[in-house]
């Protein structure tokens, strides 16, 4: 890419984990959005105390190495994998026309492999808002109405 480091910036560091319940209440259906250039793989290991409360990700993942270190795409869906949530959705990202091809791209997770069914489910009853459980389909609904 075209992009060059022009200096650095010290900034301070927390943890999803550490500001967590500043921010969610216990019921809270949590939807975490990380674009930290390259840092994506920290943020979710910042985040372990606390991951079993994180229903979805949205990460910024890149096809080729753009930040120095950085993990690529594999590396990090299969960490998220291993960790129980898997893609269910991949958004287009960066493109470079210079390069002719797709930099990066935001890949969506949630709890849980997809559910392929014939027809499309209401959430049932049970626990969460509204007294609905939510399953990785109406929460990634949700998170489109967000963005």
């Amino acid at each position: 890419p075209s992009s060059e480091m022009t200096g650095t910036e010290p900034v301070a560091l927390t943890t999803l984990a550490q500001v967590f319940d500043k921010y969610a209440a216990p019921d809270d259906i949590v939807f975490v959005k990380v674009d930290t250039q390259g840092y994506e793989l920290p943020v979710i290991e910042g985040a372990a105390e606390v991951f079993d409360r994180i229903a979805g990700w949205q990460l910024e993942l890149s096809l080729v190495e753009i930040y120095a270190g950085e993990p690529m795409w594999r590396t990090v869906v299969d960490h998220m994998t291993e960790r129980g949530h898997d893609i269910h959705f991949v958004l287009p990202g960066y493109f470079s026309r210079h390069l002719n091809r797709m930099l990066q791209f935001d890949a969506l997770f949630f709890r849980g492999a997809p559910q392929a069914t014939s027809t499309p489910s209401r959430p049932s009853t049970g626990s969460g808002r509204g007294g609905r459980k939510r399953t990785g389909v109406q929460l990634f609904a949700l998170g489109c109405a967000a963005l």
